[in-house]
């Protein structure tokens, strides 16, 4: 796994993203700021503050609504940037430049008290990712194997703890038995099943030809173990051992932000339609694992009919 893809994974974590969440409320906070600032509400008038001040406002009005939104999205690059404009546009500057950006004692008090806010902030931003890793390293491990006859009722009640419904139980339990071809997946941990994902055959049709392949669905894992890479590692263990296996490609109705961090690319731009109308074409998408074979091929993808009681 690409280092980009374990710190993704990290800060869509639980703690970690209600904590990013939280800081994007700082990040509007400062966009209003900067925004009176501009405007000139309860203080100088903006052209008359110092030029180095007028040009923070420009430049961190937009960028404290962009990294609002993309913190509260728990995105990287957002992460990234945030730690970035501390160093650069704050840290270094401020400790550099202090005469130019304070011009009163208060002043500097209040920049170098702004600078300890951040300080905090990254210390427990930094902390939050230490505790997940220290948790992770004592747990035991997790590890991915093949469904065996006695997961069965576990398997079942996860899905029904992770959709709240029995459709998706109902589903697997109808093909485990018609689908020999299928694969079922189980997370494992001190003998304890926490997810599960399943693969059934699906079809592509079109003209005269028909191209066999696999669709992912459903995948679960319990509520209270979600967000924890677990999903993760059932998805990459499905994707190996189809790929082993020689299956051309796989389809997945399902999020179009967590997807694509597999290799998945909406279906649409492999000429591919869903058999279900209503489904968004960001949502319906394609992993091709066999360029060849899958060169020229075009049509509807097709699930079994018992996946039509959940649409």
């Amino acid at each position: 796994m690409k280092w980009s893809e374990r710190a993704q994974e990290a800060i869509k974590t639980r703690r970690v993203s209600v904590f990013l969440r939280v800081l994007s409320v700082f990040f509007l906070l400062g966009a209003a700021s900067h925004l009176g600032s501009i405007l000139g509400i309860g203080g100088t008038p903006w052209v008359a503050r110092p030029l180095l001040f007028r040009i923070a406002d420009s430049v961190m009005l937009p960028l404290n609504l962009i990294m609002a939104w993309g913190l509260w999205r728990a995105r990287l690059w957002a992460v990234i940037t945030w730690l970035a404009c501390i160093l650069f546009l704050q840290v270094v500057p401020f400790l550099l430049f202090t005469d130019h950006f304070a011009s009163s004692p208060m002043e500097e008090r209040t920049l170098y008290g702004l600078l300890a806010t951040h300080a905090s902030l990254v210390s427990i931003f930094l902390l939050l990712l230490l505790s997940l890793r220290f948790k992770r390293a004592r747990g035991n491990m997790i590890t991915i194997r093949p469904e065996q006859p006695a997961d069965i009722a576990a398997v079942r009640a996860i899905n029904e703890a992770a959709f709240g419904e029995p459709t998706e139980a109902a589903i697997v339990d109808s093909l485990r038995d018609k689908c020999p071809d299928a694969v079922s997946l189980v997370a494992v941990e001190d003998d304890r099943i926490l997810g599960h994902i399943f693969f059934s055959p699906v079809s592509i049709s079109g003209g005269h030809e028909v191209t066999q392949g696999m669709g992912l669905a459903p995948m679960a894992v319990l509520p209270e173990r979600q967000r924890q890479g677990i999903g993760s590692l059932l998805a990459r263990a499905g994707i190996d051992a189809l790929r082993q296996r020689g299956c051309p490609f796989i389809i997945v109705v399902g999020h179009p932000e967590y997807y694509p961090r597999f290799g998945f690319v909406p279906a649409s731009e492999h000429n591919l339609s869903c058999q279900w109308d209503g489904v968004p074409d960001e949502a319906f998408m394609v992993l091709i694992l066999d360029q060849d074979i899958m060169s020229g091929v075009s049509g509807v993808a097709r699930y079994r009919d018992e996946f039509d009681q959940a649409m």
